[in-house]
C-alpha cells in the first residue's frame, strides 16, 4: 500500500490557484513547499534534524517551522510499533513524541495502551501553532488494517480543550493498522498517516 502523502492546503495556495484559474498559468511552488492537492507537484525527502531543547515547541535548527519533518529525538529505534509518513518518507516515532507538519504547525501523538496492545485505541493528538494550542481545529480519521482489508472505518475526534483531539479506534483484530488524519484549520487542510502495530 502506498503512504498517503503529507497535503496542506492552506488559503493563500487556494487564492492563487484561483488567480492563476483566471489569468490561465499555474503559480510557481517553491522548491521546499510540502505536496498540495495537485498531483503533478514536487514534494521534498523527509527531513530529520538535530534535536531542539525538551522545553521548546519550535525548531532551532534544520529545515524550520514551514516545512515537514520529524525531530531527532522522535525517532523510535527500539519499539516500531508506531510510525508517520511525511513527504513519502515513513519514520518510526516514539510514544508521545512531536512531528512538525509545516507552516509552524506541530503534532505530539500520544497512543493509549502503549504499545497497543488491546483492539480498542485511543490516539490523542495535541495540535499546536508556534508553540500555542490550537483550539479551532476539527479532525477525521479513515483506517483500515494494512494486511487484510476490513474497513476502512472513520472516525471524528472528541475536542477534550487546550489543543488536544481524541480519536476513539476499534481495531477487529491484531495487526497493523493505518490511519489517515485529516486536520482541518478554516480553509487549511492537512492530511498525514499514522500506522499503529497492534498484538497483546
Amino acid at each position: 500500500m502506498n503512504p498517503i502523502a503529507l497535503r496542506v492546503v492552506a488559503a493563500t495556495a487556494v487564492a492563487a490557484a484561483i488567480l492563476a484559474a483566471a489569468c490561465g498559468s499555474a503559480p510557481a511552488a517553491p522548491s521546499d513547499a510540502p505536496e498540495t492537492t495537485s498531483p503533478s507537484s514536487e514534494t521534498p525527502s523527509a527531513q530529520v534534524v538535530t534535536d531542539t531543547p525538551a522545553n521548546s515547541s519550535q525548531p532551532t535548527a534544520g529545515p524550520g517551522a514551514d516545512q515537514a519533518y520529524v525531530p531527532e529525538r522522535s525517532i523510535d529505534t527500539e519499539e516500531k510499533r508506531l510510525n508517520v509518513t511525511l513527504n513519502g518518507e515513513t519514520v518510526y516515532i516514539r510514544n508521545g513524541s512531536q512531528v512538525f507538519l509545516g507552516d509552524g504547525l506541530a503534532v505530539e501523538i500520544f497512543v493509549d495502551p502503549y504499545p497497543p496492545s488491546t483492539l480498542r485505541t485511543w490516539v490523542d493528538l495535541y495540535l499546536t501553532r508556534d508553540g500555542e494550542p490550537v483550539t479551532d481545529a476539527s479532525m477525521g480519521i479513515e483506517y483500515d488494517m494494512l494486511a487484510m482489508v476490513h474497513g476502512p472505518f472513520s472516525g471524528v475526534a472528541e475536542k477534550l480543550g487546550g489543543g488536544h483531539y481524541l480519536f476513539t479506534l476499534d481495531y477487529i483484530m491484531f495487526g497493523p493498522w493505518d490511519q489517515a488524519v485529516t486536520i482541518r484549520i478554516g480553509l487549511e487542510r492537512i492530511r498525514f498517516p499514522i500506522v499503529l502495530v497492534a498484538y497483546p
